[in-house]
């Protein structure tokens, strides 16, 4: 969709595929409480789901590293960029490179405010390296999340809360078993209905093995399948339930969805965050099945332990179920348990853009200076535990990583008794069980027994020089780790004058 002579208010960088639509799904969630007139999205990939909203749209390739050049399309997207009132990316900018350059172009040359979109897991979610980095960067940072981490985020004054997108509903659920057995001709109200949302082929498939295997008179299972599924691939599973399979095949809309889960006793899903999040903000119990990325340690205990997860179909699945069935104890110990984590707060796409409205008058004056950390380290075992170390501390930190068989004659070492070398895997800097691992780093890997691998780059030998030195000169502080690193530091440094601006540290015991 082409936008001529038009200025936008609110400009969204988003993604999707046919397969994944999350973010553009929570997008679409909250530009209906914008002004329309006032939006501009820029995707990646896939925007079907987007034209189907009849929303305004222009498709860009995310996956380039120069911005802005002097194409004519940099240049009109630099336009929608310089005049737009609000920058909102619906996920970390960091998934491909062009929207990296973006939020950086309008950091350090813009004075507008930036709103950047994730989920919130766990209470110690701010600790973690890139939400540390996006919070310290970002104007505000909007978190779907229950009422569980209300109190957690309290202390951090840019982040906010923003609840399931469903909107409000009536508190007595009974009007929505009859709302939905009217809607899908339930012949038998008084039976226990179990709600299938199975719009993924992984959940299909593994659905068709649990019903298949359940022989309970006594329960309506609603079925919500991929919209391609015909009635010959579900004729097993009709001829073991003919009178109380019940087949959901068109697109439902948020609050439709909603009201299904309110109708229904257990509901079984995909294990992906969304999922998991609107079922428990609605209290009902939750099974989820088939791996969709997010993973249980993530996650808060208070919340993990509130269902389970089960990636094959197996009787452990089956037998959990049918005591979720049978055992009214059971079953009321797991919803008091769930009732514990939300307070009925909803409305979230409603919510999320008040915020980015408020957004849209505020004055940024002074941005958070990021201070450049450099670190250079010999390849040692020892020495790299030191960098992982730095590297945890300090916002922003550029390692780089000098890796040889470390001469004799170069570093004093006693005949025979060379330094263990960490493995070059292990120069991935990502913290273990972090939500989402980053880790960037420079490697410069010599020839095994000294520097002769400087034969093959000879055209190039003074520029990697200049390159170190002049990271060295725009970085406000520098650690060299290790014995070798401070002498290959005076090697390379004779050039230069002054340091004096500069917090140098020796990390050589």
């Amino acid at each position: 969709m082409t936008q001529k002579n038009k200025k936008f208010n609110y400009l969204f960088f988003i993604y999707g595929s046919k397969r994944i639509k999350g973010v553009q799904t929570k997008a679409i969630n909250i530009i209906n409480f914008l002004p329309r007139e006032e939006v501009l999205i820029i995707n990646h990939g896939d925007s079907t789901w987007l034209e189907k909203h009849n929303l305004p749209v222009i498709n860009l390739n995310y996956n380039r590293f120069f911005f802005p050049t002097n194409t004519p399309e940099d240049i009109k997207l630099k336009e929608y960029i310089d005049s737009a009132k609000v920058i909102i990316f619906c996920d970390f900018p960091t998934n491909m490179s062009l929207p990296s350059l973006i939020f950086w172009y309008v950091y350090k040359n813009l004075k507008k405010p930036i709103c950047v979109f994730d989920n919130i897991y766990n209470t110690k979610q701010f600790k973690e390296k890139l939400y540390n980095i996006f919070y310290h960067l970002a104007d505000l940072i909007l978190l779907t999340g229950i009422n569980y981490f209300q109190s957690y985020l309290k202390k951090f004054k840019k982040a906010v809360l923003i609840p399931p997108f469903f909107e409000a509903y009536n508190q007595d659920t009974s009007f929505y078993r009859n709302k939905v057995a009217e809607t899908f001709k339930i012949k038998n109200k008084e039976r226990k209905n179990i709600l299938y949302i199975a719009y993924n082929e992984k959940v299909f498939n593994f659905v068709k093995k649990m019903i298949s295997k359940i022989d309970f008179s006594d329960i309506n299972h609603l079925l919500i399948t991929p919209s391609h599924i015909n009635d010959d691939e579900l004729s097993l599973l009709r001829e073991k339930n003919k009178e109380n399979i019940y087949l959901i095949k068109e697109k439902l809309n948020q609050n439709e969805i909603r009201d299904l889960i309110l109708a229904s006793d257990i509901v079984i899903t995909k294990f992906g965050y969304q999922q998991v999040l609107e079922v428990l903000s609605l209290q009902k119990p939750l099974i989820t099945v088939a791996d969709s990325g997010l993973k249980k340690n993530w996650l808060d205990k208070n919340i993990a332990n509130t269902f389970p997860f089960f990636p094959k179909f197996n009787y452990y699945c089956l037998n959990y179920f049918k005591k979720l069935i049978k055992d009214e104890i059971f079953y009321k110990k797991i919803v008091s348990k769930i009732e514990k984590l939300h307070n009925n707060e909803f409305n979230g796409a409603k919510i999320a853009a008040s915020e980015i409205i408020k957004l849209k008058n505020k004055k940024i004056t002074k941005r958070f200076s990021p201070q450049k950390t450099l670190i250079i380290a010999f390849n040692t075992k020892k020495n790299i535990q030191k960098v992982k170390k730095v590297i945890e501390k300090e916002i922003f930190a550029l390692p780089i990583i000098i890796s040889n068989r470390f001469a004799e004659r170069d570093f004093d070492y006693p005949k025979g008794k060379k330094p263990l070398l960490e493995k070059l895997e292990n120069f991935n800097f990502c913290i273990k069980d972090e939500i989402i691992n980053n880790s960037f780093s420079f490697i410069l890997n010599f020839s095994p027994i000294a520097y002769h691998g400087f034969s093959m780059i000879y055209p190039y030998l003074d520029q990697i020089s200049k390159l170190i030195l002049n990271l060295m000169e725009r970085s406000d502080k520098i650690y060299f780790i290790g014995p070798e690193t401070r002498a290959f530091f005076y090697s390379i440094t004779k050039s230069i004058k002054n340091y004096k601006n500069k917090l140098i540290k020796f990390l050589d015991n």
